[in-house]
């Protein structure tokens, strides 16, 4: 992407999430502010509870505004082949490794030709079999300082998708911060949307778009979190722990997200 422009908007206003998450997938950041616009709409009775509300804020030149947006869903396309990449590398590693002996996570001299991702996954593992870690049988006991980070990082992470999964979700697109349509999306996937009269195509088109776009980024969550528990059930029989599964399920969920945030780096520095 050329230096000189503008990043798109993409927002979704949830006091809950924001108090954790400054963003979703890379491309949503996340506010607290209700105020204004950020207001869910009513277009329904069911619909004026407090829901989260995906908002897009084009720039007023269509080719610009389109650009944003095609960005926007190389970014998420980009995140959801991370995901199938992550799959197959910690694969590859678990091959690679003799996890029959307990020297399954010794350290290895092979471990400094390993990318950074596979090296925080390992040392991740041999620290859930310290003593100290061992004695833990519970999420809620204490855990040593780095497995403890990445389980608080996970746990945000649960809480964020549960809440936008649960709940209905509303989105607006804006041009130039003027609103032009608003559509409500329900449990089931019905949607209930209002226009603006006299919007053009390419604005028609914008919104469509964006709500496309919204949906795919909640199915992402979802896969990245199936993507997790299968990484995590792989790795939970080389730990020895009371409830292995439960303590490998950060350190999986850490794996897979380093790897889709490189992926979504690399991508931000090429043209569009």
């Amino acid at each position: 992407m050329s230096e000189n422009q503008p990043s798109p908007i993409f927002e979704l206003f949830d006091t809950t999430l924001a108090a954790t998450m400054p963003e979703v997938m890379g491309l949503w950041k996340t506010h607290t502010d209700t105020s204004d616009s950020a207001v869910a709409f009513t277009l329904n009775a069911e619909t004026g509870m407090d829901v989260p509300l995906w908002r897009a804020n084009f720039p007023s030149d269509p080719s610009s505004a389109t650009f944003h947006l095609i960005h926007s869903e190389a970014v998420l396309i980009q995140s959801q082949q991370a995901l199938a990449t992550a799959a197959n590398r910690v694969q590859r590693l678990i091959r690679s490794r003799c996890f029959e002996s307990d020297l399954a996570f010794a350290v290895s001299p092979t471990d400094e030709a390993l990318a950074p991702p596979e090296q925080e996954l390992l040392t991740a593992l041999r620290e859930l079999q310290t003593p100290e870690v061992s004695a833990s049988y519970g999420i809620g006991s204490t855990i040593a300082g780095y497995s403890r980070q990445i389980f608080e990082q996970f746990q945000a992470f649960v809480e964020r998708l549960l809440h936008i999964v649960a709940h209905y979700a509303c989105v607006e697109t804006q041009v130039e911060g003027r609103t032009v349509a608003r559509t409500a999306v329900g449990w089931s996937g019905d949607v209930d949307s209002i226009w603006q009269p006299g919007l053009t195509a390419t604005q028609i088109s914008l919104h469509q778009r964006t709500l496309a776009l919204m949906l795919a980024s909640r199915d992402a969550l979802l896969q990245t979190f199936s993507m997790t528990a299968q990484t995590a059930l792989k790795l939970s029989v080389l730990v020895s722990l009371p409830g292995g599964l439960i303590f490998v399920l950060p350190v999986a969920w850490q794996f897979i997200d380093r790897i889709m945030t490189q992926s979504r780096a690399g991508l931000t520095h090429e043209h569009i």
